[in-house]
């Protein structure tokens, strides 16, 4: 119970720091692309869902690093195959919604190299601390007190919950991807597979904008 009350205080402390930071103006890498307090805003704001989502756990369970294993069996060809093709999906729809939602944006001033350089360090780290909260410590946590279907619907209620401040296509897109992630964690019994295909769809969608970004910024 005392786990499930602090899992509900950090998905709750962290579903303010989203609404502050929509308010502000620092949502995602679109919102604060462009000035540079507002990316020095968003990188915090990913430490500390690293601290929140991650570390915070690790500290009072160091046992939880075993989501982070990888048994043999979760290594079967069937598997790999199954990672392999949600991976090549991600980037292929995530780097096509790039191309269209920035089709016809027009790029700020520029912004420090070394600040934008950073917030993928960052964003990579984030989402692993964010997979090790939402299919790790939330999923398998639920699973001791319900069933596999049950857990899945509560995860996905939270997952798409933490979407409530971005784009419909995001909130919509986040329920279907959160079914995902939990099937695959739930037979592969590990968070890595769920982490690289959250990073895959992130980051094809990320980087394009911020390389197409650098290059504006050449003289």
């Amino acid at each position: 119970m005392l786990v499930l009350s602090l899992i509900l205080a950090v998905f709750t402390l962290y579903l303010g720091i989203t609404f502050f930071s929509k308010q502000k103006g620092f949502l995602d890498l679109k919102a604060a692309l462009g000035s540079d307090a507002s990316i020095r805003q968003l990188n915090t704001k990913h430490i500390l869902g690293m601290l929140l989502f991650g570390i915070l756990f690790i500290i009072l369970d160091s046992g939880l690093l075993r989501l982070f294993s990888v048994s043999w069996d979760a290594l079967s060809p069937f598997n790999l195959v199954i990672v392999l093709v949600c991976v090549l999906l991600a980037i292929t729809i995530s780097y096509r919604s790039s191309k269209n939602d920035f089709q016809n944006f027009t790029l700020p001033q520029q912004t420090n190299t070394f600040l934008a350089s950073s917030y993928v360090v960052l964003r990579i780290g984030f989402l692993l601390s964010y997979e090790f909260f939402f299919r790790g410590v939330l999923f398998f946590g639920t699973l001791e007190f319900t069933g596999v279907n049950e857990s899945i619907l509560i995860n996905v209620f939270f997952y798409a919950s933490i979407h409530m401040f971005h784009n419909k296509k995001e909130l919509l897109g986040a329920i279907p991807f959160g079914i995902l992630l939990c099937l695959i964690t739930h037979y592969s019994n590990t968070i890595l597979f769920a982490f690289i295909i959250h990073t895959a769809l992130s980051l094809s969608y990320e980087l394009p904008i911020l390389f197409t970004h650098f290059k504006m910024q050449r003289p």
